[in-house]
């Protein structure tokens, strides 16, 4: 049972509080390097979405090949840097470019050119665009010598004047079949024709060459770039590729693997760009939790000692400062769950709150691609029910259509707007031309829409339309625009011309018997029309949300739509830039000042790619969780003012009179008898507190009995001639039981006596008394020492009837004689310790007295020689227990010949009693201790 409470007793005090304390601890060290983790994963997406924003494959791939060929303008041998720049660049793309390199007369240059057909074609371009950008040829007249070689060379790809004039951008089309892309280049030494196919990793080429050269600033700060391609070997990664084998274009993946930090995006489908950093710079808490678990340990094994008794005895804990750790405990760990339970509650109902915006944020910006949609068929189907009626015969008609348009064109804040008729002939427009488009925009769209008309009406075009310039103008570059436009009439449809996107509408009007006359064509630039229709979504969804403010950037010309100011907009690009990246929807948060803005972003899919943001200020998420700890720590105040309460009462009640007990008992130490307790309450205490004042009382009177009988006590030592006595004695309570004397005779001898009565305390203390009050009676009257017994056993057969008997060892020295009588009444037998190292028991010995009426009493004599030492004593000397047996008479004897005597009595004495504290130690001392030895100098000492 004792040791099942010592196990139940750690377990409710110490260790469930200590496993309590070290899960909410585990819990706070956990979140912080989760909140280190985090930041750390947001800078490497940062530092990919830096590397995938600067790394666009078209343009860094044109400003390199740029570089070289102004690098190679500035050299004396044409041919000779040609061949060195661009072998350096075919090393660093391997596989991908090809040269076709003429000199000035348009002679190819074999040793640094590719080129495996087509010589003929490329030297012609070469005359062509040298015309135009050297010699100062007009455009028109230098288009003219193209031959068709060239353009049947070419294919279907971006406009001729686009070729010829090389607008500072890389050309894609059709060549020889393939699908590449090419940049031709003229200078005055020569002509340069680079093109390359566009393979699936060319992307991840030209990112791992610009990672590489990044490489080298991010290596001071532990951190480290770089791209793979899942599908082949071209590239080595410091991890498992497996890791990052399965997700989707535009995803991210953050994982650790080996001591670093991983953060993976999805470049294309095999495609990744990878960034890393090391853990220095995640915060180090393995210190802490060393220094919890050691204080754990330390705390247990000081628990274990002091739970365990050593060699001293048990180990005890004062009760007072048992009730204080028990007061908290009690107190304490209540709080204590308090904090680390609410700490744990506001940090999830932060986070639920937050992932209840993200999902709010992100079902609204879902929902606006289907608002757009629905909005844009809403607009389709006014224009549509407002244009179809339109008239252009009569004046007035022309008047009233025309008074239409502009007020609905304006309404919709379209870029321009036309009316064509059946001939291909622009009859009326609006808006200014300049931002309605150039002349050769207008001509391609009243050549489509005469084409549209036919096709609508089933009729010929009369005359054949340029179908090779529709397909080298086509907006979209791949498809028949007529047949395209002609199946999607009343609706809004998304048009990209070159790297112009516009929205477009087609609507034939004015029917005429079963033909169409007049078709009409509305423009929006892109941005204009999401501008449109956004912000009636966006201020809709913000009347219903009004804690929310929606932002979008439409990526063609960087539109911007917003309800409301923003004033961190500029900080937002970053987060654009990562939502344009990744298919899936991010979130994040902005600081500004001392507010945080939550954001969340999805790319649209109905938009054109239009990047759309949600941001809530999280001032009320914040107020929620301020109110919360304001609860918290309001409800720990009020556990604080209980505990302070139930401190004070168990202080009054508890602490201050086992204080005032304490005092007390260590008043009992001083023996300072006096001391009282004062009685601050009637309860349990109280009593304990007037009965501990009784006992002081008794105790005061048991003093002033020490006192008296300290007073019939002779003074310890005696020295005369050769002789010294000395003697001493510990009583087991107040008052001692034993008793000696030393007296001197009127015949000069000198009587001691050692005395014993049965038990201790008070009654053995009166028969002491009596006992010394017969012996002085008896001196001058008795001369043996069994004349001195004879009264003392009768007065205590007397007045004791048996109930208190005494022994007594009583001896007479003679010091001219050097003779010891003595007379033994059942006391301990004396030992005499001779010079010669002999050691003699005095064993004659008589009942002792009180004990037998008939008891006789007898004296005999000894000699004390030189040298000889006599020790007389109790026997609460040799009855003490050691490991449950009583020392006994050899074992004293042992210690006395073997380390306790001395040539003075007085030091015998000391010695004697240190060698027995040693051998009982702190026990409980169970009878009266006393001790007498005599002692005969020796001569040659």
């Amino acid at each position: 049972m004792p040791v099942l409470r010592w196990l139940v007793s750690c377990l409710v005090f110490f260790i469930f509080p200590f496993l309590l304390l070290a899960y909410g601890m585990g819990n706070h060290w956990s979140a912080i390097e989760t909140d280190a983790r985090d930041r750390e994963f947001k800078q490497l997406d940062g530092l990919i979405l830096r590397l995938v924003r600067d790394v666009d494959p078209g343009s860094y791939l044109y400003n390199l090949l740029q570089a070289s060929f102004q690098r190679c303008i500035g050299q004396k041998n044409w041919k000779a840097a040609v061949e060195v720049e661009f072998s350096l660049l075919r090393e660093r793309f391997p596989g991908m470019i090809e040269l076709v390199a003429l000199d000035k007369d348009g002679r190819l240059l074999q040793s640094v050119s590719d080129l495996t057909g087509g010589e003929e074609a490329i030297r012609n371009l070469y005359f062509v665009m040298r015309a135009f950008q050297i010699e100062n040829v007009p455009l028109e007249k230098a288009l003219q010598r193209l031959l068709p070689g060239t353009l049947r060379f070419l294919g279907p790809c971006a406009a001729k004047d686009q070729i010829v004039t090389a607008h500072g951008s890389l050309c894609e089309g059709q060549m020889a079949a393939h699908r590449r892309f090419y940049l031709p280049e003229v200078a005055s030494q020569g002509f340069l024709f680079v093109f390359f196919d566009r393979i699936p990793e060319w992307g991840v080429i030209a990112t791992w060459d610009q990672a590489r050269k990044l490489n080298g600033m991010l290596a001071v700060r532990g951190m480290k770039t770089g791209v793979f391609d899942i599908s082949g070997e071209r590239f080595r990664v410091p991890f498992p590729p497996w890791k990052t084998a399965v997700f989707d274009d535009g995803d991210w993946r953050h994982f650790e693997f080996e001591g670093k930090l991983f953060s993976v995006f999805a470049l294309n489908p095999t495609g990744r760009v990878w960034a890393s950093s090391s853990r220095r710079h995640l915060p180090d808490l393995s210190v802490e939790r060393g220094a919890f678990c050691a204080l754990g340990s330390l705390m247990v094994g000081a628990l274990f000692w002091w739970s365990f008794p050593s060699d001293h005895g048990e180990r005890l804990m004062p009760l007072r400062t048992r009730l204080i750790l028990l007061f908290i405990f009690a107190c304490g760990l209540p709080l204590l769950v308090i904090q680390l339970m609410g700490r744990d509650y506001i940090r999830d109902l932060h986070h639920k709150r937050v992932v209840e915006y993200q999902d709010l944020g992100e079902r609204l910006l879902r929902s606006f691609d289907t608002l757009f949609h629905q909005r844009r068929s809403v607009l389709e189907r006014v224009l549509t029910r407002r244009f179809r009626k339109l008239r252009f015969n009569t004046a007035n008609e022309r008047r009233v259509t025309e008074k239409v348009f502009n007020r609905i064109l304006t309404a919709c804040k379209t870029l321009g707007a036309g009316l064509v008729d059946e001939k291909g002939s622009l009859i009326w427009k609006f808006n200014d031309p300049r931002k309605h488009g150039e002349l050769r925009s207008q001509k391609f769209l009243a050549t489509l829409i005469k084409g549209v008309l036919a096709k609508i009406n089933r009729t010929d075009a009369g005359e054949n339309i340029d179908t090779a310039g529709l397909f080298m103008d086509s907006l979209t570059g791949l498809g028949d625009p007529i047949e395209q436009v002609a199946g999607q009439v009343g609706h809004i449809i998304n048009f990209l011309k070159g790297q112009r996107q516009t929205w477009s509408y087609f609507l034939p009007i004015h029917r005429d018997g079963p033909l169409y006359r007049f078709m009409l064509a509305i423009l929006w630039k892109s941005g204009d029309l999401e501008n449109i229709l956004l912000s009636r979504i966006f201020r809709h969804a913000e009347h219903h949300n009004p804690e929310i403010t929606f932002y979008a950037k439409v990526p063609t010309f960087s539109e911007e739509v917003m309800v409301q100011a923003i004033p961190f907009k500029r900080r937002l690009q970053s987060i654009i830039q990562a939502v344009d990246a990744r298919n899936a929807p991010t979130f994040d948060h902005i600081d500004f000042g001392s507010r945080r803005f939550l954001v969340v972003g999805l790319k649209s899919r109905e938009m054109g790619g239009a990047c759309l943001l949600a941001i809530k200020d999280d001032s009320r998420i914040r107020d929620e969780v301020a109110r919360v700890r304001g609860q918290l720590l309001l409800f720990s105040l009020l556990c604080v003012g209980i505990s302070t309460f139930l401190g004070v009462s168990l202080g009054r009640h508890f602490l201050e009179p086992i204080g005032n007990l304490s005092r007390g008992v260590e008043a009992i130490n001083r023996r300072n008898f006096d001391f009282r307790i004062p009685i601050v309450s009637r309860d349990e205490l109280g009593v304990l507190s007037s009965t501990f004042n009784d006992a002081m009382s008794g105790m005061s009177e048991l003093e002033i009995g020490r006192i008296g009988q300290e007073i019939l006590f002779p003074n310890r030592g005696w020295r005369r001639g050769e002789y010294q006595i000395d003697a001493r004695t510990l009583p087991a309570s107040e008052l001692s039981g034993d008793y000696f004397d030393l007296q001197v005779l009127p015949d000069r001898r000198i009587l001691f006596l050692v005395g014993d009565v049965t038990g201790h305390g008070v009654p053995a203390a009166l028969v002491m008394a009596m006992a010394k009050a017969v012996f002085v009676g008896e001196i001058g009257r008795a001369h043996e020492p069994h004349d001195f017994l004879r009264p003392l056993h009768k007065i205590l057969l007397r007045t004791m009837k048996k109930r208190r008997m005494m022994t007594c060892f009583i001896g007479i020295l003679d010091p001219k004689r050097n003779r010891l009588t003595c007379s033994n009444a059942g006391h301990n037998f004396p030992v005499i310790f001779r010079r010669d190292g002999s050691i003699e028991q005095l064993e004659d010995s008589c009942m002792p007295l009180g004990s037998w009426k008939t008891a006789k009493f007898e004296s005999f004599e000894t000699q004390i020689g030189k040298g000889d030492r006599f020790l007389l004593y109790s026997d609460g000397l040799v009855e003490a227990l050691v490991d449950g047996m009583p020392i006994g008479v050899n074992t004293l004897i042992e210690a006395v010949a073997g380390e306790c005597l001395a040539p003075d009595p007085k030091e015998t004495c000391e010695r004697l009693l240190s060698w027995h504290h040693r051998l009982v130690g702190d026990s409980l001392q169970s009878d009266d201790i006393t001790m007498l030895v005599l002692a005969r100098k020796n001569d040659d000492s």
